[in-house]
């Protein structure tokens, strides 16, 4: 966890048991939230219960409840809980430390700065919680039984994104487990988490699901998307009436550029029945994937850190040291995700000589390999001193040559001489010469024979004899994949999804050819249409417009 909304507080302890309080950072309804760390160096955030719910029994066994079911969360999407206790008559939680920012906070951020969420960016997020929520609701005991996890509470405030890109949800505080199911604290009946992010069950009462989870992360979905609130009125009965009827109209109605699939998407999230809703959270992360897949395949966590880091500059800047001081590693540098939590490194406080691979200084020849701003900038200025240099070169190589003398002469002249002019004319009227047998373009040229006449397999053998002559030629590399992708070869499916210099289009219809291949058709017919609609000038969209049609008759779709 981590400071979504800091406050001052002069009396802060410096000591609590065997943490070290570093600083207050947030005070709820019913805790204060510390950022501590330990004589081992490990950084926490520890949880404290305010003074005057100590002694209500009641809230007690319901914080106690939390622990337990928070202690056997361990997933890289869930803010994980390590410890719990008493120390002098004060109850608390130690948690894993997040570097970043809640949603909530990001939101407003958005709304300040009247922009909105990345389409990609809302969706990484949502995909991490739903894989997060499946795990919790999957969990078993030591038999095999299903402790029946939900959280009962998601919404903005309880959902964290780290300045590395991953979401983390937090405060399990009023889950519930159907070993539990007799405490009176949260038996069916009793209303509690925040009204605007109920489900349609929730508000009546009724026994809940994962589902009920579910339909809340569809709503922060959907603001996410439009930057709006999708329920929620100063009405506390007429919020609950909003969230009951669950009137939804599509992101797209409020943001242009939503696409169509990502509508049905959020709107089957946010079904009224629960049988018309995802069966879990696993199949929402599923569908969202493929989305991302089709419309922004080169994204991934990285797509969310940089927007967060650009929301929160400032905050991140003035963080950044300490943090790296305190072993966080920067996905950008690293050049990966960060696999370790920060509260599970081991360092050793009193070795002045370690090594301190986190808490150096980035070195200039580091940034140049691998900041991708840096490096874009430096890649972008070698090519233009690289074209000046080359059209230096091949001037005057010109101006050397016999035409180029000829050229100065006559400039200085003030006419053409016209037998030059005669043997121009001569040298553009030459007819063009036949092909050397075995140069590229004479392979290239088979293989278009060869395709023509419906051997895939010549046609490819004599494009990787043109590759073996230039292997630096895309587009024969590309061509040779979409072959091979012909010949049934699901291989290739995976070369298209990791390249990240391929086109749109040829993207569209690699993944539209990989769904027929695996036998989804309908995804197939998805991805086709949109290549159509978006590249109708592309030479290829007369024919997989007849293979939509095909697949259409063929499939009954």
């Amino acid at each position: 966890m981590s400071a979504g909304s800091r406050e001052e507080e002069p009396t802060t302890p410096t000591k609590f048991g065997r943490y070290d309080i570093v600083e207050l950072l947030a005070t709820g309804g019913m805790a204060r939230v510390y950022k501590a760390s330990t004589s081992a160096n490990r950084i926490f955030t520890i949880k404290k219960i305010l003074p005057e719910f100590s002694h209500n029994q009641e809230f007690i066994k319901m914080f106690l409840e939390e622990a337990k079911i928070s202690l056997s969360l361990k997933h890289s999407n869930i803010v994980r809980v390590i410890d719990f206790g008493v120390i002098d008559g004060t109850y608390y939680l130690a948690m894993e430390y997040v570097f970043g920012k809640d949603i909530g906070s990001l939101l407003k951020k958005t709304l300040e700065k009247k922009i909105h969420v990345p389409i990609d960016v809302a969706c990484q997020i949502i995909i991490q919680c739903c894989r997060g929520m499946e795990y919790a609701h999957r969990l078993t005991d030591a038999f095999g039984t299903s402790l029946g996890i939900i959280h009962r509470d998601i919404s903005p405030p309880n959902i964290f994104l780290s300045y590395n890109g991953e979401a983390k949800i937090l405060d399990f505080g009023i889950a519930k487990a159907i070993s539990a199911a007799e405490n009176k604290n949260t038996r069916s009946g009793v209303l509690k988490g925040k009204f605007s992010y109920m489900s349609p069950e929730q508000t009546l009462g009724e026994y809940l699901t994962a589902q009920s989870d579910l339909f809340s992360l569809g709503i922060v979905l959907h603001e996410l998307l439009t930057s709006r609130s999708l329920f929620y009125t100063r009405d506390e009965i007429e919020t609950l009436e909003r969230v009951r009827k669950a009137d939804v109209a599509p992101p797209s109605k409020t943001r242009k550029g939503v696409p169509r699939e990502l509508d049905e998407i959020v709107l089957r999230a946010l079904q009224p029945k629960i049988k018309r809703r995802y069966e879990s959270c696993g199949q929402f992360a599923d569908d969202l994937e493929s989305l991302l897949r089709i419309h922004y395949p080169r994204t991934d966590r990285r797509a969310a850190a940089k927007f967060l880091r650009l929301m929160f500059e400032d905050d991140f800047q003035a963080r950044l040291e300490p943090a790296l001081a305190e072993g966080w590693k920067d996905v950008f540098i690293s050049g990966g995700d960060d696999q370790d939590l920060m509260l599970d490194r081991q360092k050793e406080a009193s070795s002045s000589t370690r090594s301190n691979t986190h808490g150096l200084r980035v070195g200039v020849f580091q940034k140049i390999l691998y900041d991708p701003k840096i490096s874009r900038k430096l890649y972008a200025t070698i090519r233009v001193v690289a074209g000046v240099f080359t059209l230096i070169a091949l001037g005057t190589l010109f101006l050397q040559s016999d035409n180029g003398k000829s050229l100065i002469q006559s400039w200085k002249v003030g006419i053409s001489s016209p037998p030059e002019v005669e043997a121009v004319t001569k040298v553009e009227q030459t007819p063009n010469l036949p092909l050397e047998r075995g140069s590229l373009v004479w392979w290239v040229n088979e293989a278009e024979l060869a395709e023509k006449q419906g051997d895939i397999l010549r046609a490819i053998e004599n494009l990787e004899r043109a590759l073996k002559i230039n292997p630096y030629e895309r587009e024969l590399l590309v061509r040779r994949q979409f072959l091979q992708l012909k010949r049934g070869e699901l291989d290739v499916c995976e070369w298209f999804r990791v390249q990240k210099d391929v086109s749109d289009a040829d993207q569209l219809l690699a993944g539209g050819a990989c769904q027929e291949l695996s036998g989804n058709y309908e995804r197939a017919v998805v991805a086709y249409s949109d290549f159509v609609k978006r590249f109708s000038l592309d030479p290829r969209s007369e024919s997989t417009r007849r293979i939509i049609s095909t697949l259409i008759k063929q499939q009954n779709l």
